[in-house]
């Protein structure tokens, strides 16, 4: 090899052999390389890293090869004009298999006579430094993957840890056993102890299944406290229903009264429940009223079902009203046609027409007159409206 070339390759290696130096360094104190070393990891991690992790040491003795190989390579070149000798000697350093990287023993059955007892693997530096990417490549990745699934977890970690303590306390002053957050808290430690056992076993949406359970722990204690926060508020609420529920049966029971005489066989009406049913329901909110000293969650459990109940109450009154004021609002509303097309018979110059007249006067018989025959008035108030529109009225 020329000079030019020798000093460059030298000068290679050289970098190449600092960049190890420190690559290697930054590994022995990496965290997580000195978990993966301690032997502790199990499961996916352990059958991932094992093998490469037991290789690491052959990274130092590699790196420990290399160096005393270019150290006699700068020895020779410092150590004079370059003559024919040196630049072989140098040639063979770095590009012959001048690097030992194992000594073997050979067997004294597999011996010669004038074998020696020992027989040493020689490699290139190229080569040295191929065995050395593909020994420290798999360890670089796995760690790299391990401290991704940290950096994804132990913040979660955390955060849920901080979360459910909180909710912990939540719970005391609520007086509430913590089985709220119990399923939540079990997720958390499964969670923590498989991180750190076997990182690269812990499955992708890991996270946000304990993401999830925590929310859920959370929305579970927030509707403790509000029931808790609410009781009060509700208990007063139950005078409001049971107020209400009075009010609407008495219009629903009128408007039944009044649908039966002002119409002719109407349709649709609802059954009015007895009033009994109200004041059975008044009874027992007065009754929850008056307890005193009732664990609150017990309170709470039997106000929500009477609740319920109210509410239903409520909502039937409310569809019994509408639907027996159903017949009377047709009417009015079929009122309200007749005036129209009269005002519009009017206002075309047609109030006097005598089929028109004879038509809204039929019409305006029969819906002010009980009891109506809704079917009747309709067919009169739609006739009056095709006779005005037929006479060519806009």
């Amino acid at each position: 090899m020329e000079t030019e070339e020798i000093d460059e390759l030298l000068q290679r290696y050289s970098a190449a052999e600092n960049r190890i130096a420190a690559n290697l360094v930054e590994l022995d104190d990496h965290p997580t390389y000195a978990l993966v070393a301690a032997g502790t990891p199990s499961g996916t991690t352990a059958r991932r890293l094992d093998d490469v992790a037991a290789e690491a040491p052959s990274l130092w003795t590699g790196l420990d090869a290399l160096r005393r190989t270019l150290e006699e390579a700068r020895s020779i070149r410092r150590g004079g004009r370059m003559n024919d000798d040196r630049r072989a000697r140098l040639t063979h350093l770095l590009t012959g298999e001048s690097v030992v990287v194992d000594v073997v023993r050979t067997p004294l059955a597999e011996r010669d006579l004038l074998d020696q007892a020992t027989a040493e693997e020689r490699v290139t530096i190229e080569e040295l430094l191929d065995r050395l990417r593909a020994s420290y490549e798999p360890l670089r990745d796995g760690i790299a993957a391990i401290d991704a699934v940290w950096r994804d977890i132990l913040p979660r970690l955390d955060a849920a840890a901080t979360t459910l303590a909180e909710l912990e306390v939540e719970l005391t002053q609520l007086g509430v056993p913590e089985v709220t957050v119990t399923l939540a808290q079990q997720r958390l430690d499964d969670l923590r102890r498989q991180v750190m056992d076997d990182p690269l076993g812990v499955a992708p949406d890991a996270g946000d299944d304990l993401d999830r359970a925590v929310a859920d722990a959370a929305r579970q204690v927030g509707q403790l406290r509000r029931g808790h926060d609410e009781l009060d508020a509700d208990l007063t609420r139950t005078e409001v229903l049971v107020a209400e529920a009075r009010a609407l049966r008495a219009r629903a029971a009128t408007a039944l009264a009044e649908a039966q005489a002002k119409v002719r066989a109407p349709e649709g009406l609802a059954r009015v429940p007895a009033a009994a049913v109200v004041d059975t329901l008044a009874r027992q909110g007065a009754e929850l009223r008056a307890v005193e000293g009732e664990p609150w969650r017990q309170t709470r459990s039997r106000l929500d079902q009477w609740l319920s109940v109210a509410e239903r109450l409520v909502a039937q009154l409310r569809d019994v009203e509408r639907r027996n004021r159903a017949p009377l609002e047709r009417r009015d509303q079929l009122r309200g046609l007749l005036s129209a097309y009269r005002a519009k018979a009017a206002a075309v110059g047609m109030i006097e027409h005598p089929e028109l007249v004879d038509l809204a006067d039929d019409a305006h018989n029969e819906l002010y007159t009980a009891p109506t025959d809704l079917q009747r008035a309709a067919v009169l108030v739609g006739q009056l409206g095709d006779r005005i529109r037929g006479t060519g009225a806009p």
